[in-house]
């Protein structure tokens, strides 16, 4: 193997180990993204007078 073929190696390398870890990076934040809502609806059901209704202060129920 030349040199140059040699760190064209290392460059593909290289590049594929920065694409997983993009991917894995990316993975995780659509992870998050889906399962954090999930759990905050989840207690949203379970306590139906916590953020729910606070989080919209300009609804207020009618007397």
């Amino acid at each position: 193997m030349d040199v140059g073929q040699r760190e064209h190696v290392v460059l593909v390398v290289v590049l594929v180990l920065v694409v997983v870890l993009v991917l894995v990076v990316v993975l995780v934040l659509v992870v998050v993204f889906v399962l954090v809502p999930v759990r905050l609806r989840v207690a949203g059901a379970a306590y139906p007078q916590g953020r729910g209704r606070s989080s919209r202060p300009g609804r207020l129920p009618p007397r």
